[in-house]
């Protein structure tokens, strides 16, 4: 029988700089906790969770728009806890996704989510069971309002004479954009300069999450794109937990977290903080996916 407790070990994070409403060092030193590293942008909602101040956390209710952090913590904390882990999870601060695997693996930091062809190979962190399978997560193909060209999109093959604009690094998406094989593919530094592309005509379209609004749109300067109606990718790759093989009793929590991550797929659980977040979005699960022959392939960027 499994103890219904599991003893971890402080974990050390005192090269982390913890101010404003985030927990002190201190606190995180003495908690005896697991922590779990977070971007800036998204800190003060995971800090009002970790503190009992977000209705969210508790039973995926409340809206969550555009904070996956907030998401992910609130899954993780219930999985641990159906799995038997008391110890408290800590959110502590990450400048990016990048250092984020550093702390993992080095030991600064306890765990974190992130997509499979991030975990696998690494040989410092444990991988749990996926909590988004392969192609649950989803975009749109967005463009300005008035492309009648974009706007005629119904098959993969209507994007061969498009034009389309993404950030080479953000492999994923990159990869996705490279399969259903556009007329061009254009590579711009950041969100601003994708959008300013698309607005001057130079692209047609790029991918991006839908939003909330009343017609999914995203805007960035007063530019705003908007998704081609009916049509949608799904992004190949599931998303998991990895843990440093640093902390004590690693394979144990490991296995406790897959029995909660099983449990709150099978009660609905996770779902719901998708949908609630935004992270899924309801009103385009009837649109068709224009990308399932990459989701059979490999569809796994390689490191």
């Amino acid at each position: 029988m499994r103890f219904l407790y599991v003893t971890v070990t402080i974990v050390m994070v005192s090269f982390i700089g913890l101010v404003g409403s985030n927990p002190s060092q201190a606190e995180t030193m003495s908690a005896g906790g697991l922590t779990f590293p977070v971007r800036d942008a998204d800190m003060s909602g995971v800090v009002s969770c970790y503190r009992g101040q977000n209705a969210f956390c508790d039973r995926c209710e409340a809206p969550n728009i555009n904070n996956v952090s907030l998401a992910n913590y609130t899954i993780l904390r219930h999985a641990l806890t159906i799995g038997g882990v008391t110890a408290p999870l800590i959110p502590v601060a990450s400048p990016n996704s990048e250092r984020s695997r550093m702390m993992i693996a080095s030991g600064k930091a306890s765990i974190k989510s992130d997509w499979t062809f991030n975990i696998d190979g690494n040989k410092a962190v444990l991988k749990s069971v996926a909590f988004i399978e392969n192609g649950e997560i989803e975009k749109g193909i967005f463009g300005r309002a008035d492309n009648v060209s974009l706007a005629a999109v119904r098959h993969v093959d209507d994007l061969k004479g498009l034009r389309a604009v993404m950030n080479r690094n953000w492999r994923l998406d990159w990869q996705v954009l490279e399969e259903l094989a556009p007329g061009q593919l254009l590579n711009a530094a950041t969100s601003r300069q994708i959008f300013n592309l698309i607005d001057q005509r130079r692209a047609d379209f790029t991918l991006l999450e839908f939003s909330a609004a009343a017609d999914m749109g995203r805007e960035i300067d007063g530019i705003r794109l908007v998704p081609v109606p009916g049509i949608k990718v799904a992004l190949p790759g599931s998303q998991h937990f990895m843990i440093s093989r640093r902390l004590p009793n690693a394979e144990d929590i490991l296995d406790r977290l897959n029995t909660g991550i099983e449990a709150l797929r099978a009660n609905g659980f996770i779902r719901k903080c998708l949908i609630q977040s935004g992270i899924f979005n309801a009103r385009v699960a009837y649109w068709s996916v224009i990308n399932t022959e990459q989701l059979h392939g490999s569809g796994i960027p390689s490191h």
